[in-house]
This record gives structure tokens, C-alpha cells and sequence, in this order.
């Protein structure tokens, strides 16, 4: 066998391919190479390490120029331009950025892909890969994990913050009964919101790859190395085409399993030919493998804010994003239980401004909106072509101005209970992302910004006009609210969906119960992309899941086999 030669190739270091690399590679007559696009920064930097997301904000740990069509127009609008959308490019993927959420969905998510012909995936075959990747902290039983690398966590509601509290109590001045555990009772409630880090750092996907594991002499990570296409050989996948460096080279594999995310595993797939014959050929690209359902199924969570000023006594220095949450039913026509979550955040930012100012909430978490990836041609180049279409089912942006509809009342009530707290709609998102990234410059004008809001009352109303509009007014407005909503909701960077899993015969998937690519050999997907619909919650946890199990098929196939492994 020459270097140059594995097992297994993994393809993107992300929330599943950290977790498919490290599994595949417990045995040692495995070999398995991980190619990741981004860096590999060992030990982690302090914004990816810091329990707070502050690594979310740092341009150099997200593909440099990617941008999404984010909302379908509206009707007799035209469609609104392209907007930068953010995508990780880091050694742990997502997880080194994202908010630490440790939700996993509901059981009846999981039973839907099964009902959907994802046999295997639902609740029951689902839950002992959440549980081998887990420790849970707080419970125990045969709901959660001991002995796994992801802690989760919660809050006890006497460490919340003021805020936190407040706007709990008007959660269940509204009915809403206290859940301690949103992972193992998944009714409606006032949640104690679990996450997946300790409370001195973050633990990612990257936690699978920890010294031990990175000794493994069967193991090698390939970072600032990005994938361009796959090898094929007839119906085979043989290896894959690279850039590391500005130096091209090809690597051959007895197995690829891209682990590019919802993003970047339908792009390569298309930019070797394997996707939808007509769109390649729109693009230039010699069909290899016509495979309709890539790139399509395309979801994702909207999400809308309103914040509040907080005044010094209430505030929270330093510590966690977030403590509580509620779960609920829109009870809109045709919308599933349990379909919305509002995250209750205790600081909006890093620096100074961000301890003065908390948010509110109200994201869809089972929408009906499905958008597309294809690529295109742009000066003889491939690009993609992301369209996420938000709000193309109506049903979405209804329940989005409900629930901004909600988010207004229970900070109205936690301003009664929070004396001096202020409500205000951030308008000016520019301004927010340009603070955002920690640099000791943006430490400084946060910290004038948040002397501003301190001062007299003439300088804080200027600062709060700068920041956003006092949203009363839009709740004795309808136009207005839908107009509100449908400008400033925002896509969660949970795509998901866009390779689905599916029985073989389903004309809409791309891969088989077992992850495997219909119609190819040697080529898997395990990532968010096989999602067949979005979970309600965050993708993090549910996609390591799809890493675990899938790294486990892949190995009891081999062993069938009588493949190496």
C-alpha cells in the first residue's frame, strides 16, 4: 500500500466527521485519513475554548465569501439580493462556533424520517448513538448518556441571571410548567435549556479527537486542505481531488464519506457530476450518476429577536449565553406540536455592550419552507447557488409574527419585574456583526457604547436610536409587523436536509438507511445533509448523532464483508 492510499477518506472535520473519524478509526488496521478545509489549531485558540460563542464572530473560521438567496419574495415583491451567509471552516465544524445548545429533537422527529423510509432512524435506533456520544451531568437512566465525550448540562435556576428569571416567571405566569429536563420530557414548558460545554470551556465534535486519539498511527488529519471533487472510476468512488496549499493532489480510498455538511456535501457531489442530470448540464458539468434529490430539500430554522437594555443591578458579567428557553405549540393551522422555541439570551456579545443587552426569541423550529444548492457559472468559475427560501410556505412567516407577537408580552411583563429594563427591536445588524469579532478595538467603542447607555437619558435614547426602534408601535400595526418580521428574521446556520435519507426507490433521496449513495459504490454521506426533515432543535448534538451511528453501520458492513476495518 503506498501513503497515498487509506481505508477511509472522511471528508470535512465538522460535528460528524470529528465523531466518523475518531470511531472509524478505534481499529487499528483501519486507516483513516481526514481532510478538513479550515485549520486545525492545537490546543484551541481561547475564542473557540470560551463558554461564551465568541469564536461565532471570528471571520477566519467561516468560509471567506459564501452568500445565500435567505427568503423567498414576497408576493408581487421582488426577490430581495443575496446576503453573506456564514458557514464554519475549523476543526470541529459548527460545533468550534455555535451557541451550545444541546438539544436533540423530539422522538417523533426521528419517527417521521422512519415513517419516511429512513429505516432504522427512528427514535429507538437513534437513541444509543445520542447516548454514546453524551455525558450527561445531571440525569441519568436509559435517556441519557454516562460515558460519552459531549458533557451536557444545565443551569440551576438559582445561577440565572435576573433577566432569566424574570422572563421565566412570565413563561409560567402563561401556563407554562418548568421542564428540568428537555431531553427526556418533551411536552411544552419553561426549559432549563441543556448545553454542551463545561463551565470553563466549550466541548465540540473536536473533543473525539483528543491526544489519544491523534497518536493513533492509523489515523491522519489533512487540514487547509479543501476537497474539489471526487474520483470516480465507472460506478465507483475511488478517492478524491484536493487543493492543500495551492499544490493539487488525489488520494484514493477503498471508501469516501463526506462529512461536508448540508453546504458542502451536495456542492462536491454536483462538482463531480452526481446530482440532478439537467442542472449539471445547465452548469456545465458532464453528468456522471443522475441523482435527483441532491441539492434539493434544502431547511432551515428562522429565527427573529427583539432585545432589552438591562439595567446595572440586573446584568450578567461574564458566564453563559444562555439558561432557559420555552418550548410551545403555535397551534396554527396545520402546524405540528411543539414546532417553536424561544431561546432566552443573557448577553448578546462578548464585550461590554453585550452585558448590557439581552434578547428574546422565537424561532421556528419545524418549518415547511424548503429551499435548493446547485452551482453556477460566474466568470468561468463554479459557484454555488444557495437559496435557502425562507418563508415560501406562508405558515412559517405567520407563526414568526406570533411569536414576535409573544416575544413583545413577556418582555413587557419582565420589564415590570425588572425595574429600568428597556425594549427595544435591533435594527442595525451591521453594526452588531462589525462589533461582534473580538478585537481590542471593538472592546474600546463597546465599552463608550455601553458608558453611553449608562449616562444621562438624552445620551442613552441616541445610543438605543442607533441600535434599533421601540417596537410598540408595530403590535397596532399588521403590515407593519409582517413587514418587520419578513425584513430582520434571520436563517439559525441550521441547513439541513439537502442529500436526504430515504428508502432505495424514493426518486427524492440520495443515500440508503445505511448512508450509502444510492446508485455508487464507495461513497457514503454522514452529516446534516440526510436529514429527511429538521429536527425540533439544534442541529449540533443530532448531527454527531448521525456521526455515530453512521461511523457504527459503516463498521458492522466491513465486518460482513470481511473488508478490513
Amino acid at each position: 500500500m503506498d501513503h497515498d492510499y487509506h481505508d477511509y477518506i472522511v471528508v470535512g472535520a465538522g460535528a460528524a466527521g470529528c465523531v466518523v473519524a475518531a470511531r472509524l478509526s478505534e481499529r487499528r488496521d483501519c486507516r483513516v485519513l481526514l481532510v478538513e478545509a479550515g485549520a486545525d489549531i492545537v490546543p484551541e485558540p481561547a475564542s473557540i475554548r470560551s463558554p461564551y460563542p465568541v469564536s461565532h464572530a471570528v471571520s477566519a473560521y467561516r468560509w471567506p465569501g459564501l452568500a445565500a438567496r435567505i427568503k423567498a419574495p414576497r408576493p408581487g415583491q421582488p426577490a430581495p439580493p443575496p446576503a453573506p451567509y456564514l458557514q464554519p471552516r475549523i476543526m470541529g465544524g459548527g460545533g468550534s462556533l455555535m451557541g451550545m445548545f444541546a438539544f436533540r429533537g423530539l422522538p417523533a422527529d426521528y419517527d417521521e424520517w422512519e415513517g419516511a423510509g429512513a429505516a432504522g432512524w427512528g427514535w429507538d435506533g437513534v437513541l444509543p448513538a445520542f447516548r454514546r456520544i453524551e455525558r450527561d451531568l445531571d440525569f441519568g437512566g436509559p435517556l441519557h448518556g454516562q460515558a460519552g465525550p459531549v458533557p451536557v448540562r444545565r443551569h440551576r435556576r438559582e445561577q440565572w441571571s435576573p433577566f432569566s428569571q424574570a422572563v421565566g416567571r412570565a413563561f409560567e405566569e402563561d401556563g407554562y410548567s418548568f421542564v428540568a429536563d428537555a431531553n427526556g420530557d418533551f411536552a411544552d414548558g419553561h426549559l432549563a435549556v441543556p448545553a454542551s460545554n463545561l463551565p470553563d470551556r466549550r466541548v465540540s465534535s473536536a473533543a473525539m479527537l483528543d491526544e489519544a486519539a491523534r497518536a493513533r498511527p492509523n489515523l491522519t488529519i489533512l487540514a487547509d486542505s479543501e476537497v474539489q471533487r471526487l474520483l470516480v472510476s465507472e460506478r465507483r468512488i475511488v478517492g478524491v481531488a484536493l487543493m492543500r496549499r495551492g499544490e493539487p493532489a488525489e488520494l484514493r480510498a477503498r471508501r469516501v464519506v463526506l462529512c461536508a455538511g448540508a453546504i458542502g456535501t451536495p456542492q462536491l457531489l454536483l462538482r463531480s457530476g452526481i446530482g440532478p442530470a439537467s442542472d449539471l448540464a445547465g452548469a456545465g458539468i458532464t453528468p456522471v450518476h443522475n441523482l435527483e434529490g441532491v441539492g434539493r430539500n434544502l431547511a432551515n430554522h428562522p429565527a427573529i429577536y427583539l432585545s432589552a437594555l438591562v439595567p446595572r443591578g440586573a446584568r450578567q458579567r461574564r458566564g453563559a449565553l444562555f439558561h432557559n428557553g420555552l418550548r410551545y405549540s403555535s397551534r396554527l393551522p396545520g402546524c405540528p406540536a411543539h414546532d417553536m422555541f424561544m431561546p432566552v439570551i443573557n448577553r448578546t456579545a462578548w464585550h461590554a455592550l453585550g452585558d448590557r443587552v439581552t434578547a428574546l426569541g422565537a424561532c421556528v423550529y419545524k418549518p415547511f419552507s424548503r429551499g435548493r444548492i446547485g452551482l453556477s457559472r460566474v466568470g468561468g468559475r463554479l459557484v454555488a447557488d444557495i437559496d435557502l427560501a425562507l418563508f415560501a410556505d406562508g405558515r412559517d412567516l405567520d407563526r414568526m409574527i406570533e411569536g414576535t407577537r409573544r416575544i413583545f408580552r413577556y418582555l413587557t411583563r419582565a420589564s415590570e419585574l425588572v425595574t429600568g429594563l428597556v425594549v427595544f427591536a435591533p435594527t442595525n445588524a451591521r453594526l452588531t456583526a462589525r462589533l461582534a469579532e473580538p478585537k481590542a478595538i471593538n472592546a474600546i467603542v463597546a465599552r463608550v457604547a455601553g458608558a453611553a447607555l449608562d449616562g444621562p437619558a438624552f445620551l442613552r435614547r441616541r445610543a438605543l436610536r442607533n441600535a434599533g426602534i421601540d417596537p410598540a408601535p408595530l403590535f397596532d400595526d399588521e403590515a407593519g409587523l409582517a413587514d418587520f418580521v419578513y425584513r430582520y428574521a434571520a436563517p439559525m446556520y441550521h441547513p439541513a436536509g439537502s442529500c436526504r435519507l430515504g428508502a432505495d426507490g424514493d426518486p427524492a433521496a440520495v443515500v440508503d438507511p445505511r448512508c450509502r449513495v444510492i446508485g455508487l459504490d464507495g461513497l457514503s454521506i454522514a452529516d446534516a445533509s440526510i436529514m429527511p426533515a429538521l429536527v425540533r432543535g439544534n442541529t449540533n448534538l443530532p448531527t454527531m448523532m448521525i456521526g455515530e451511528k453512521a461511523a457504527a453501520m459503516l463498521r458492522e458492513d466491513d465486518a460482513q464483508s470481511g473488508a478490513r476495518s
